[in-house]
């Protein structure tokens, strides 16, 4: 039972800076410029709990489209822990997003309680980390930034790894601090490849491509400029040809989280996912 006095409410403007540096705090490093795009993509989609005036934890439950969402961002702080806030933040989070096809990238040791609410495991995400200096070497593919692409081109082949539409996040997450490639063949966009600047190492988001060696060259395009910068990659384990790619580049495992969804799992073609977006907006 929540305490007395809990306030659930939407974030404000301002406030989803905070939350982020709860995140921080957590060691879940997101990233510096991530606040923007997150609020583009769904401003009613963070929700605060507040208790005695002061805000206490958090939670998002971001739509996409009208038939799918994605919850991420669960913390509430140390102090308060234990009180029944998380779980008052938690039903918010499912009663906004009611009726949909809902994911999350859950710890693998709290999949049975993500079960009980109707989640079921579809893959791994393995987290992958390695110096930018020992990507770098090889072959890299001919790149094109993604804002030099039209948009509709973008969103096509977005839209073949990702659930749903999401334009808004799309056009915020390619844009500046963010570095975004292309790789293309034959006037076609075959490979899309995001990176970000994160508190404590740069993160890959989304890497997608048509087959390994475009992944591998547009990974390679990415880190080029960031020298011995620490660099992570999100791999989902149903890709064995993005698990093989992380192995030869001799990319340390670092983390592994287990994507689970209501339902059955969303059509996508997970075979050209060789890093998933963000653990926090799917």
């Amino acid at each position: 039972m929540a305490p007395p006095g809990l306030r659930v409410r939407p974030v404000g403007h301002g406030e989803l800076d905070l939350v982020l540096e709860w995140a921080q705090a957590e060691g879940w490093s997101p990233g510096r410029a991530d606040a923007g795009t997150f609020w583009a993509t769904d401003p009613g989609g963070f929700i605060i709990a507040e208790l005695d005036g002061g805000p206490v934890g958090a939670i998002s439950a971001v739509r996409y489209g009208v038939e799918y969402g994605v919850i991420g961002l669960h913390l509430v702080r140390a102090p308060d822990r234990g009180r029944g806030i998380g779980h008052s933040l938690w039903l918010h989070a499912m009663a906004r997003l009611a009726g949909r096809t809902i994911s999350i990238d859950g710890l693998e040791e709290q999949a049975h309680r993500y079960a009980q609410w109707g989640f079921v495991p579809a893959h791994g995400l393995v987290r992958h980390g390695a110096r930018a200096a020992d990507l770098a070497h090889g072959d890299v593919i001919a790149t094109r930034p993604a804002r030099d692409i039209p948009m509709p081109r973008l969103q096509a082949l977005d839209r073949c790894c990702f659930p749903a539409p999401r334009a808004a996040f799309l056009r915020r997450w390619i844009g500046p601090p963010h570095r975004a490639l292309v790789a293309e063949h034959d006037g076609a966009a075959v490979g899309l490849g995001v990176i970000r600047s994160c508190h404590d190492a740069h993160r890959v988001g989304p890497l997608v491509a048509r087959d390994p060696r475009t992944a591998e060259g547009l990974l390679r395009a990415l880190v080029a400029p960031l020298e011995d910068a620490w660099v992570l990659l999100d791999v989902p384990d149903a890709n064995p040809a993005a698990a093989a790619l992380a192995a030869r580049l001799r990319m340390t495992p670092v983390m592994r989280r287990t994507r689970m969804y209501t339902g059955a799992p969303p059509t996508i073609n997970i075979e050209r996912v060789y890093g998933v977006t963000t653990l926090d907006l799917g």
